[in-house]
């Protein structure tokens, strides 16, 4: 993970514990594909991916089950909330 995506994603985070939404980040240098497998035993259901793509975009990868929606970081807040009302 590349300085720029860690200091976005603690910055999502930032956003997302300001909005009284649990969160956890994992900066390690393991693969993408070994993060996700991990949040999924831990049961996670939203995982958020960020790289070079969506820091310049100013987006995130949100990750549902199986299903990857970008989103734009705006939106992020009021998507979770949403998730976590059903």
């Amino acid at each position: 993970m590349n300085e720029a995506a860690a200091e976005y994603a603690d910055a999502l985070a930032a956003l997302l514990k300001a909005a009284d939404l649990p969160v956890m980040t994992d900066h390690s240098n393991c693969s993408v594909s070994r993060k996700i497998k991990r949040f999924h035993q831990l049961k996670i259901p939203n995982i958020l991916i960020v790289g070079e793509k969506e820091v310049n975009n100013e987006q995130v990868a949100l990750r549902r089950g199986k299903a990857v929606t970008v989103i734009e970081k705006s939106q992020l807040v009021a998507q979770l909330l949403a998730f976590r009302a059903l």
